[in-house]
């Protein structure tokens, strides 16, 4: 590259010296777009390094994006059923509650059977039945 630079210069309007130091110059710039050249093509390989990183994440986003919405589906199914759990356990509650006290109600009534044969023995020991 050097030299066709030199040979666009007319012969005569530099010394071989002055010729000398422009070809080192020019020298020097090359070597300097060379360096410049070669970082870009490191640059170019690391953005497409990152550009194919970046898609990979986002497809995960999406694919994680898609799981969001399913639980949340889910979540909103499951508020439906617990609600419903709490009504019936309100219900099974006072169920419960109605039962217990028929039964207290059922024992009271063994036990005034139990009271009326005794008394009922009673007076006829006593003799007045």
């Amino acid at each position: 590259m050097m030299d066709i630079m030199i040979e666009k210069i007319p012969k005569g309007l530099m010394s071989p010296e002055g010729e000398r130091y422009v070809g080192i110059l020019l020298e020097s710039i090359e070597d300097k777009f060379q360096f410049l050249k070669e970082g870009f093509a490191t640059l170019e390989l690391s953005v497409k390094s990152l550009d194919q990183r970046v898609a990979r994440i986002e497809e995960r986003l999406d694919e994680i994006e898609v799981d969001v919405t399913i639980i949340k589906e889910d979540v909103a199914i499951l508020k439906t059923d617990v609600t419903v759990l709490k009504t019936d356990v309100v219900f099974l509650k006072s169920e419960t509650s109605a039962i217990r006290k028929e039964l207290k109600e059922v024992a009271s009534r063994k036990e005034l059977l139990i009271l009326n044969k005794r008394v009922s023995t009673l007076e006829r020991e006593v003799g007045l039945a």
